[in-house]
């Protein structure tokens, strides 16, 4: 999003956000920016995992076993990265209002990685629905990493029929085109 609503924005016709990143600093508890900040500015080597958080990425196993085994990918991350990574999610919170190209926004239902709050305030944040800037998808079924989860094939198909026609209707039926925001947004939520 940042890349696209910049002031020297890409030249697209269209963007194609997958549980966009957007759980910015203004969304998190204030105890979790502090940990953060105080992390960052004081021990910005030291490395963390996922491990015990309790959350789950997607319903694919068998995929989350591959990824755990694989050497190329990184099991631990630097806290100043995580840091670096929060500055990336404030910047596209903040470029949601100046979204200006076509877009497709799909979101799991089950998402556990970027929660439904955040998800909330940047569609508070887009253009007017009504403009025909943006779509959204909401799939019940689907976890943080859609496009690997067991049901990838739904939603890959929705996203090459957008990238076909902006304006066909989706396949799975998963368009929400009620844009009634109360505070969490739960209207969107629902089917």
């Amino acid at each position: 999003m940042s890349a696209v609503a910049n002031a020297h924005p890409l030249d697209v016709s269209g963007v194609v956000l997958v549980a966009p990143a957007v759980w910015g600093r203004s969304t998190m508890p204030w105890y979790q920016r502090l940990a953060l900040w105080i992390g960052a500015h004081t021990f910005p080597a030291s490395s963390v995992t996922g491990e015990g958080l309790d959350i789950m990425p997607s319903d694919n196993i068998e995929m989350l076993k591959a990824l755990s085994a694989d050497p190329l990918v990184i099991k631990e991350t630097r806290i100043d990265s995580i840091y670096g990574l929060s500055n990336l999610m404030d910047e596209a919170l903040l470029a949601a209002k100046w979204l200006t190209p076509p877009a497709l926004i799909v979101y799991g239902q089950r998402d556990e990685i970027i929660p439904r709050y955040p998800t909330c305030q940047m569609l508070r944040s887009l253009p007017e629905p009504s403009s025909g800037f943006w779509r959204l998808a909401v799939y019940p079924e689907g976890y943080h990493m859609l496009i690997r989860d067991l049901q990838a094939n739904v939603v890959l198909d929705d996203i090459a029929a957008w990238i076909l026609d902006q304006d066909a209707p989706l396949p799975s039926g998963e368009e929400r085109t009620s844009y009634v925001l109360d505070d969490d947004c739960n209207a969107l939520w629902a089917p």
